[in-house]
């Protein structure tokens, strides 16, 4: 359902949010599920934990962690922890520089799919940097159920809008 330009921004949101997060969920079993594991059977691959119960984050840096455990640890082996073993930055430093990293390649893979480079993707992504910030004050952090609504609530919009900026912008 691609928003036309006499619908309302918030249409447009609400008719994406649940087909979008549906979709999500889908391509997330197909390849978590079936397409990682199917691998895993063929190559006699013992390690099975493709990911965690990313589903009951309280925070954005959690989902980070668990959504998708290979890339995380890719990035945490050679980008993280190389930028401050052989670059000697920070951790706040090496923690920025991989999420850029990852925003820029996610961006690309955007940029390929819809033959469009606008950047929506890699600021949204880096909008989770600041939002990581908030999920730590000790409020939030304390109250795991208002961490995981609000975590669910900006999944459930984060997608629809991507999908307007990308298709109607």
């Amino acid at each position: 359902m691609t928003p036309t330009p006499d619908q309302s921004f918030l249409r447009s949101m609400l008719d994406l949010a649940l087909p979008f997060m549906l979709s999500y969920l889908l391509l997330f079993y197909i390849i978590f599920e079936c397409i990682c594991n199917g691998f895993a059977e063929i190559s006699r691959f013992a390690d099975r934990q493709f990911y965690e119960d990313w589903w009951n984050s309280t925070s954005w840096d959690e989902f980070a962690r668990k959504w998708n455990k290979p890339v995380h640890s890719f990035l945490l082996r050679h980008v993280y922890a190389s930028s401050i073993s052989d670059y000697k930055f920070s951790k706040p430093s090496a923690a920025m520089i991989t999420f850029l990293l990852s925003a820029l390649l996610h961006e690309l893979v955007m940029a390929i799919v819809t033959k469009k480079i606008r950047m929506y993707l890699f600021v949204m992504q880096m909008a989770q940097v600041p939002l990581i910030a908030v999920g730590r004050i000790p409020a939030i952090r304390r109250n795991k159920i208002l961490g995981n609504v609000v975590f669910w609530f900006g999944l459930m919009t984060g997608f629809p809008l991507l999908c307007v900026a990308y298709c109607a912008y």
